[in-house]
């Protein structure tokens, strides 16, 4: 039997929350992340989102299928932006550690920028498997359904994530098979590694286009149809207060965390505590708004 992704946390009290507001929490976190430049507000939103997870006994060990991702993007990141990038030092006139022949340069604010980024796609992907590892596929397809998406595609996206556990389950019998007729994965030479893993690409292929042709008659079995009221059942899904006002807080966040970034730059890089300005301004500038309602004055107007 096909299995998710990941084991699914049943234990998790998220388990039995609505499905619908797992997804869009999914994008709230996303989005925050996206609009969020400074270092300490980064750090602040990584450390809550690792706090999080022993807090709805999510194990934090789920991760371990992504080490490999996540290397690679710790390495994709910090390579574009070390080599690729001009960030100017804190204070004009400030060292440089090294500069390229083809004009970028290393400076401090350069590796702070890097992490700060890691630190942004590390969170992002914490934060999904958050909630998506509380989430079977039945309650990936009510709740994407639930948020009138049509059927077809929400039961798409539920078998998509079933079919990633046996995309990587057919990958590591493939460099199981291919290790033992003597291709080296591991050890040798960059280019030979690379052409090793390319050689795999094919015989995925021939898997893949082979189960899509077993879903495929599965599904006509069972009278799947795209575009048509199929007979899988539902559950029946209905928000209640609450869930609006879970939805409400994270809009909210949301339309904050732009107008940090973007209208006041408290949230853009490098922010607090590098550069304080901003927050001075916001400061005053509430403090112009507020004064002629208090009978005292602000002292940072």
């Amino acid at each position: 039997m096909a299995q998710m992704l990941f084991s699914t946390m049943k234990d998790s009290p998220l388990y039995k929350s609505h499905p619908s507001i797992k997804i869009i929490s999914i994008f709230a976190i996303n989005l925050i992340a996206f609009f969020m430049e400074t270092p300490a507000a980064m750090f602040l939103l990584f450390l809550t989102i690792l706090v999080a997870y022993p807090l709805f006994r999510v194990k934090i060990t789920i991760l371990k299928r992504y080490w490999y991702f996540i290397v690679i993007l710790v390495q994709a990141v910090s390579v574009s932006y070390l080599l690729g990038s001009k960030i100017p030092p804190l204070n004009p006139g400030g060292s440089i550690y090294y500069q390229f022949p083809w004009g970028t340069f290393i400076s401090q604010m350069t590796i702070v920028y890097a992490i700060t980024m890691i630190m942004r796609f590390v969170s992002m992907l914490l934060g999904s498997t958050l909630f998506i590892s509380t989430m079977d596929e039945k309650q990936i397809r009510d709740g994407f359904h639930s948020l009138r998406i049509p059927f077809s595609l929400a039961f798409l996206i539920s078998l998509s994530f079933r079919t990633m556990f046996l995309f990587l389950t057919d990958m590591d019998k493939i460099r199981n098979a291919m290790t033992l007729r003597g291709v080296r994965f591991s050890s040798g030479p960059l280019m030979g590694r690379i052409n090793a893993y390319t050689q795999t690409f094919i015989p995925l292929m021939v898997i893949g286009l082979r189960r899509i042709t077993h879903i495929t008659f599965a599904l006509e079995t069972k009278g799947f149809r795209s575009g048509k009221r199929s007979n899988f059942r539902e559950q029946d899904l209905k928000f209640k207060k609450r869930h609006y006002l879970i939805v409400a807080i994270e809009a909210c966040l949301i339309i904050a965390a732009y107008i940090l970034r973007y209208w006041f730059g408290i949230l853009s890089f490098p922010g607090w505590p590098f550069v304080p300005l901003p927050i001075s301004e916001l400061l005053g500038l509430i403090g112009t708004y507020a004064s002629p309602i208090f009978p005292f004055s602000f002292p940072f107007t």
